[in-house]
């Protein structure tokens, strides 16, 4: 197995992750004892990436990879992703804070290695000034995170932002 660095920091990761979503559906809809095993062979390969989403089986799979692993005793990076929809604009340090402590609950740990912020209703980012306060109390729940846009994924700006705003920095 390949590793690589995520952007400057201390976290390498498995060029191959583990996708828990719905479309393979595993985590979803496969069984107790199917999702032991082919987690624990995932690890045995090599296998330290594990992307999860609260959308996956309506937070089935978190609570299915949080289950697995507790039994497995094994703690590998793990991704979870906030959507924030246009019902979340008013608040959305607020609710990216509610839905990484509900993904934290389901997975059973006590941080996300790193938490995506992706699926933006809006065709370019709101202003996230008066947010910061919420988003540097959301940061102490992960290691990394990252904003991206549908229309441009893995976007370096929306990264940069996410950075200024974990920091206090965005101006």
């Amino acid at each position: 197995m390949e590793y690589r660095q995520v952007g400057n920091t201390e976290l390498r990761i498995s060029e191959i992750g583990f996708g828990c979503g719905g479309n393979a559906g595993l985590m979803v809809r496969g069984s107790p004892a199917e999702q032991r095993r082919v987690v624990a062979r995932a690890i045995e390969l090599g296998i330290t990436y594990f992307d999860n989403a609260p959308d996956y089986g309506n937070g089935l799979a978190e609570e299915n990879l949080g289950r697995v692993l507790k039994e497995l005793q094994l703690r590998p990076v793990l991704t979870s992703k906030v959507e924030v929809r246009h019902a979340d604009l008013g608040d959305i340090a607020g609710h990216v804070v509610r839905s990484a402590e509900e993904s934290l609950k389901r997975l059973g740990v006590d941080a996300l290695d790193i938490l995506q912020i992706h699926n933006g209703p809006a065709p370019s980012p709101p202003p996230l000034q008066h947010h910061v306060p919420r988003l540097r109390e959301f940061a102490r729940h992960t290691r990394q995170w990252r904003a991206s846009r549908p229309d441009r994924p893995r976007s370096q700006v929306a990264l940069h932002r996410a950075r200024a705003c974990a920091r206090g920095t965005l101006g």
